[in-house]
C-alpha cells in the first residue's frame, strides 16, 4: 500500500519533467551513486603503537569502496593489507566530511541545473 502510493507519487512528478530535466536527474543520481562507490579516504596514523595513544587522519586518495587503499592481492586473489606500505601501526577510514561536501555538491549541481531547465510558464 505504501509502495503503490510512492510509485504514483514517483510518476506523477517525473509526468511534469521536461526531457532534459529528466536527463538532469539521471545523471545526478549516476555521480551520487559514483561517490559512493569510491568515496574519499583517510590515511589513520597512531603515534603511540597500538595503545589508545595520539592519532591523527591525513587525506589519501579515492578508491573503490570494498578495498581500500594500499590493499593488494595475493597470488591466489586473497585480499592482504601491505604492512610495509602502511607502517604496521596505521589504517584507513573513509573521510565522511569529504564524502559529504561532495554529494552536497552534486545534489546542489544537480538541482540547479533541474530548475534553470524549467519549462517557460506563459503568463
Amino acid at each position: 500500500m505504501i509502495l503503490q502510493t510512492y510509485l504514483k507519487l514517483l510518476t506523477d512528478w517525473t509526468d511534469n519533467m521536461n526531457r532534459r530535466q529528466k536527463f538532469i536527474l539521471q545523471i545526478g543520481v549516476c555521480f551520487i551513486l559514483l561517490v559512493g562507490l569510491f568515496p574519499p579516504w583517510n590515511k589513520v596514523m597512531n603515534l603511540k603503537g597500538n595503545s589508545c595513544g595520539y592519532e591523527f587522519e591525513k587525506p589519501y586518495s579515492f578508491n573503490f569502496l570494498l578495498w581500500p587503499p594500499d590493499f593488494t592481492f595475493d597470488s591466489i586473489g586473497i585480499v592482504m593489507l601491505d604492512l610495509q606500505k602502511t607502517g604496521g601501526a596505521s589504517g584507513f577510514r573513509i573521510d565522511k566530511t569529504r564524502l559529504c561536501l561532495e554529494w552536497f555538491l552534486v545534489i546542489l549541481l544537480t538541482s540547479s541545473l533541474y530548475i534553470s531547465f524549467q519549462d517557460k510558464k506563459e503568463s
